[in-house]
């Protein structure tokens, strides 16, 4: 399974802002950008896996945030004011946020039974018979026959998940003179920050089967 999510945001705002006698509030940030996926694997086709060669398991992710967050608040030419003003700027917020959980018996690994230890010499030498004893394991208890996969080599389990948010967010704000009816004394709020970039992952791998140890052959029993 290999996921990869990217968001480009480019938000350059200019505004030109004129008063008479209100209060003003200007917002030129404030941009979200989010990524979010789920990866389910459900209905296995195979009862039993026997791998000739090693397992490995690999789960990967990779998470970045890039924000370019450069503001410029200035007075156009002529502008003057006696009132009070506010700017803000920051409050910008990059976040990354993973998991990776291994949901049921952590002991996944154990001697391998006599009996699939020969199945799976048996597999190598190109034979195609599963034994009696393997097909009476109690985790095939119900089924009529059994649905089987040999791997001659080794078996990669990968799961990658990549995520990226890119905002460029270069705010112009100018504050320009009202012509015919000035007002010298207006409340400003200007805001051009508050920019959220959120990466959000999980892989959660059931451990329900068991394998040998020492990279022999390995064995995934599931009910289907």
């Amino acid at each position: 399974n290999w996921l990869e999510q990217f968001t480009f945001m480019s938000d350059n705002d200019i505004g030109v802002l004129s008063s008479s006698g209100v209060t003003t509030s200007v917002i030129s940030g404030n941009n979200i950008g989010v990524n979010h996926a789920s990866v389910f694997e459900l209905g296995f086709s195979y009862d039993l896996i026997i791998v000739g060669g090693s397992v490995y398991d690999a789960n990967y992710i990779q998470q970045t945030n890039v924000l370019f967050d450069n503001d410029v608040v200035g007075a156009a030419a002529g502008f003057h004011t006696a009132g009070t003003g506010e700017i803000s700027s920051s409050a910008n917020l990059l976040w990354n946020q993973a998991h990776i959980t291994n949901v049921g018996n952590p002991d996944r690994f154990s001697e391998l039974p006599q009996p699939y230890l020969d199945a799976a010499n048996g597999l190598a030498d190109g034979g195609t018979d599963i034994s009696d004893d393997v097909r009476s394991d109690e985790a095939f208890a119900g089924l009529k026959g059994l649905s089987v996969l040999y791997i001659q080599g080794d078996l990669l389990n990968l799961q990658y998940i990549r995520q990226t948010n890119i905002l460029g967010d270069s705010d112009q704000i100018a504050l320009a003179k009202e012509a015919l009816a000035p007002n010298l004394t207006p409340e400003w709020s200007i805001s051009t920050g508050s920019n959220t970039l959120v990466n959000s992952a999980a892989i959660a791998m059931p451990a329900n089967s068991s394998a040998a140890s020492g990279g022999s052959p390995w064995r995934s029993a599931r009910r289907r």
